[in-house]
């Protein structure tokens, strides 16, 4: 089963979600990862499903969209599907639709590209995270409250914190346990007190979660791990996983 033109068809409220499922069940599966899947139902949109897609990141996307000027994929809707009705059921499934957009993954164009279309996606990132950095919270994590999620935190996350002093002190008690196996130096300041301003961080920023249009204008994907973190996370995230290659000049515009 196909729907066309997706966006259109919500607003006559003629796509129902059985229909989507029925889609997703017979549409050709562009991405998977574990607990995670991507299929393209229609010409212009997608969803994203499975037991590790969450519905924090949909109200991530949706929160983004509407307090900044960053191209990402439009939410049409977003749902979680709970086995025998049981909230509490493991096996609940997450389904987010979103627009498709057309375009390469970074990691497929940047052999071909000059040093000039380099330089014009660092700063078209640089603004995007301007951009996130000027929206703050006094509420850790993300959108909408949940567990924090990323880089820095535990497999199964961290919190949900109800403010940043509960955010500095879990990350204190994870300092103490480096510190006692010798990971961290114990000259190694406490986090109590520097986390001034939580800001947006996308926090899974890379060459596989950019995508390139034909007009050469970056989007971002995959808002996952995006909560209200300190921004200097960010850069953190990005030097930690080595993306020199790709980002060195993002990095650069960062400081």
């Amino acid at each position: 089963m196909s729907i066309e033109l997706l966006s259109n068809a919500y607003q006559d409220d003629q796509v129902k979600r059985d229909q989507i499922l029925e889609a997703v069940d017979s549409s050709p599966i562009i991405w998977e990862n574990g607990g995670v899947n991507i299929v393209r139902i229609s010409v212009n949109a997608v969803v994203k499903y499975g037991y590790d897609v969450k519905l924090w990141e949909a109200r991530n996307m949706i929160f983004v969209a509407q307090n900044t000027t960053i191209r990402l994929p439009q939410v049409f809707d977003a749902w979680v599907e709970y086995g025998d009705g049981n909230l509490d059921d493991e096996t609940s499934m997450c389904f987010i639709v979103m627009s498709y957009i057309d375009g390469l993954l970074l990691v497929e164009v940047w052999p071909k590209l000059c040093d000039a279309r380099r330089d014009d996606i660092q700063q078209q990132l640089h603004h995007f995270l301007r951009e996130l950095r000027q929206t703050e919270s006094e509420h850790p994590g993300p959108v909408g409250g949940g567990v924090c999620q990323g880089t820095f935190v535990t497999e199964n996350g961290a919190g949900p914190f109800t403010s940043k002093e509960e955010m500095e002190a879990w990350f204190d008690e994870r300092l103490a346990v480096c510190r006692e196996f010798r990971v961290a130096d114990r000259s190694q300041s406490d986090f109590r007190g520097s986390f001034p301003r939580l800001v947006v961080c996308h926090m899974d920023l890379h060459e596989r979660n950019i995508i390139l249009d034909c007009h050469g204008k970056a989007w971002l994907i995959d808002w996952t791990y995006t909560g209200m973190d300190p921004a200097y996370f960010e850069t953190a995230a990005i030097s930690r996983h080595g993306r020199e290659q790709y980002l060195a000049g993002l990095l650069d515009l960062l400081g």
